[in-house]
């Protein structure tokens, strides 16, 4: 026990330290606290999406809403937001900001040219995008919110320090995130890829491989549906539940290094069970016929004669098999 406390000392002073370091950085980036005089401008467009196939939207500070619709337009809602020590000095940071749409083949490319800014100054755009389903897309800001819905199509989100947001999308999914959550809910592809570094994942109602990793922070996960599941945390718990309808020769690698794991396989999974933790206790309900040595913080065999796999590990935990 005293070992788990010391560990948990270093770990919050880690993340004491983390925190200092991103309030730092975000300053500096910024401009060192940007003026109290703020200039905000909104604009509308309008764009034709014939021949366009994926959309890619790039903004350094600000969210991004994107979702489909039956349209064949594609119709961006921009905030444009500066900072200054003075309001006219805010309103010139925005006039000389602009918006740029641009076709380029079958991508459809909006970003943001931005003038050189001194300290105490800052320029943000947040976008509401409403487009065709059928089209994919690609967004990518550091200081902002992804939210990504009603979507045909394969969708890449990336940002650094907020949370992304994947639902009622039928397509490959490539969610990243370091300072945020990712939350995925009806979603129907291939495969989901989830990476943050300093949160959570969860995934609900989603038909895919899943493969989830996040070092601080948990992985829950139901309803889920899938062939193959990887999920992995350093400090958090893992708590999967698998639908009826999951593959019943499912292969599962799950494993956090500080927390407890739950795992509920599809009933009639056949295949090998590998749970193994160093401090707790392991708890299955599974009729597993156990090979080799029996011992409280390890079980290994089969269930049935299939060639699906769980295998199940953390360090300081314990581990639930249903």
């Amino acid at each position: 026990m005293k070992k788990i406390n010391t560990q948990r000392i270093l770990l919050n002073l880690f993340f004491g330290l983390v925190t200092l370091a991103v309030v730092g950085c975000d300053i500096n980036i910024c401009g060192c606290s940007p003026g109290n005089a703020k200039y905000e401008r909104a604009e509308e467009h309008t764009v034709p999406m014939g021949g366009i196939e994926a959309i890619d939207v790039d903004t350094m500070f600000g969210s991004v809403t994107v979702a489909g619709d039956e349209t064949d337009e594609c119709r961006i809602e921009a905030k444009l937001t500066a900072r200054a020590p003075s309001n006219q000095e805010a309103e010139q940071i925005a006039e000389q900001t602009k918006i740029k749409i641009e076709p380029v083949g079958e991508m459809l490319k909006v970003y943001i040219d931005k003038p050189q800014l001194k300290n105490n100054r800052s320029v943000g755009v947040s976008f509401n995008i409403t487009m065709p389903k059928s089209v994919a897309a690609k967004v990518h800001s550091c200081y902002g919110g992804i939210k990504l819905s009603d979507l045909e199509a394969d969708v890449i989100a990336d940002t650094s320090f907020a949370s992304v947001e994947c639902s009622n999308v039928t397509g490959n999914a490539d969610l990243k995130t370091s300072y945020g959550s990712i939350n995925c809910k009806n979603v129907k592809a291939g495969g989901v890829k989830a990476r943050t570094s300093f949160s959570s994942i969860s995934c609900h109602n989603v038909v895919a491989a899943i493969d989830l990793k996040t070092s601080y922070g948990s992985i829950d996960c139901r309803n889920l549906t899938s062939s193959r599941i990887e999920a992995h945390s350093s400090f958090g718990s893992v708590d999967i539940e698998c639908s009826d309808q999951t593959a019943l020769e499912l292969i599962a690698d799950v494993s956090t290094s500080y927390g407890s794991i739950e795992f509920k396989a599809p009933a009639g999974f056949s295949g090998t069970v590998d749970a193994e933790t160093s401090f707790g206790s392991i708890q299955t309900l599974l009729p597993v016929t156990v090979s080799g040595e029996i011992s409280k913080d390890r079980v290994s065999g089969t269930v049935g004669t299939g060639s699906g796999r769980l295998a199940l590990k953390t360090s300081f935990g314990s581990i639930k098999i249903k």
